[in-house]
C-alpha cells in the first residue's frame, strides 16, 4: 500500500488510519517488508526486511507532524482538514530496517 511517509534518522514514518488492517497487523508481528514505488503502487525498488511498530509518545508524535507539515506542505493541510470531517483518527507507524 503506498503511503507517505518521513525520515528522521535511520528510522522512516508513516501515517494511517488508527484501526486499519495494516496497523492491527503490525500490533501482531512487527515484521514488515518495506520497497519504494510510484503512487499507484508499481514497486520501483528492491524489497528490504523491516521491523515497525506505533509510535504513542506524544512529544515525538508532534515532532513527527512537524516532518510531515515540512515535506508535504498545504497538501498535507487539505487532506488532514478532509479527514478530520470525516472523523478519520491516524495513528504514527516507526519502521526501521532489519540489520
Amino acid at each position: 500500500t503506498p503511503v507517505w511517509f518521513v525520515q528522521d534518522g535511520e528510522s522512516l514514518y508513516i501515517t494511517t488510519v488508527a484501526n486499519s488492517g495494516k496497523v492491527k497487523r503490525i500490533r501482531n508481528n512487527e515484521r514488515v517488508k518495506i520497497t519504494a514505488c510510484k503512487m499507484d503502487g508499481k514497486v520501483t525498488g528492491t524489497w528490504m526486511e523491516a521491523q515497525a511498530h506505533e509510535v504513542t509518545d506524544l512529544e515525538f508524535v508532534t515532532k513527527v507532524n512537524q516532518l510531515f507539515d515540512k515535506k508535504y506542505g498545504l497538501m498535507k493541510k487539505l487532506f488532514d482538514k478532509q479527514r478530520i470531517k470525516k472523523g478519520v483518527i491516524d495513528t504514527i507507524l516507526e519502521i526501521r530496517l532489519i540489520d
